[in-house]
């Protein structure tokens, strides 16, 4: 995977733009083990990122598909494309 490209959205926000948005029923936000790392090298941690206007501090894991986050189903009603923002 590569590293993944942060653009400036706000004075406390990044846009990750190119990391997929999945919904899942867990209870915890979770991030692509090599997405958080590489992310831990570009922004220290915790990875914290906001999703339909409800922030989330994600878990790293070996269960979700690379470059992708998951967040629970049951906070995300509805299909549809969603943003990760994650917080300067």
């Amino acid at each position: 995977m590569k590293t993944p490209q942060l653009e400036s959205f706000s004075a406390g926000y990044w846009l990750a733009d190119d990391v997929q948005v999945d919904t899942y029923d867990g209870e915890i936000a979770l991030m692509d083990e090599t997405l958080y790392r590489k992310l831990v090298a570009l922004i220290g941690e915790p990875i914290t990122g906001l999703i339909d206007s409800l922030h989330y501090e994600f878990q790293p894991t070996r269960s979700v598909l690379t470059g992708r986050v998951a967040v629970p189903t049951k906070n995300h009603r509805g299909s549809g494309s969603r943003t990760l923002l994650l917080q300067k």
